[in-house]
């Protein structure tokens, strides 16, 4: 990592150097180079970045990699393929937000973020819930939906996350939640909310189904 003793002067450093303190330890010069690096919309650093998210060893430079890339708007659907999948569950967490806005668009993103339905990290189910409300609740979200739900059941955040997502289908959600294994207690609280939703909704063919 960058040594503090030896920092250029942001005011007058490269583009490259701006990429060059993704590596280091001090939040502050991070924040800063990444900062000034989109002010500056230099997109020669492209290449740069992206071996930066494809090598770095610190999870937290290739955070920065992949949002500079964004800032610079020239992050690619390759680059965020292989970030939705990095051993780093931080990384991981941080390319499914950065998928939101091209999840309707990109057949094989949207598979690859509702592959992480199933992610032994909480913090990513819980982002992939949240940014899967971004795509049409075709039968698929909603299945990863209630994977999700399943899984986390006992979080009144994660709860929140998916019946929110699940936009106008959240009576579609209570069969997949059942036919997983979820405490009793738990079930029960996520039942009673989704049947709430879906009274609220005064939707007779909502109803039926929810009942059925």
């Amino acid at each position: 990592n960058t040594n503090n003793a030896t920092q250029p002067n942001l005011g007058n450093a490269t583009s490259a150097e701006f990429v060059e303190q993704f590596s280091n330890n001090n939040a502050w010069w991070r924040e800063t180079a990444q900062r000034l690096l989109i002010e500056r919309q230099d997109q020669s650093v492209q290449r740069q970045l992206e071996q930066l998210a494809a090598t770095a060893h610190s999870p937290t430079a290739v955070v920065h990699a992949l949002w500079t890339l964004q800032g610079l708007d020239v992050l690619s659907y390759d680059v965020l393929a292989s970030a939705l999948s990095h051993d780093s569950p931080r990384v991981r967490e941080q390319a499914v937000r950065l998928s939101e806005s091209r999840l309707a668009d990109s057949e094989a993103l949207r598979e690859a973020v509702l592959k992480l339905s199933a992610d032994e990290d909480a913090r990513v189910r819980f982002q992939t819930a949240l940014s899967l409300g971004e795509a049409p609740a075709d039968h698929p979200i909603l299945s990863a939906l209630a994977e999700i739900l399943a899984a986390g059941a006992g979080d009144r955040w994660t709860r929140a996350a998916v019946l929110s997502s699940a936009h106008d289908h959240v009576h579609a959600l209570l069969p997949g939640v059942w036919s997983r294994q979820v405490a009793a207690d738990d079930l029960a609280i996520a039942t009673a909310e989704i049947a709430a939703i879906v009274g609220s909704r005064q939707k007779p063919d909502e109803i039926g189904a929810l009942l059925q």
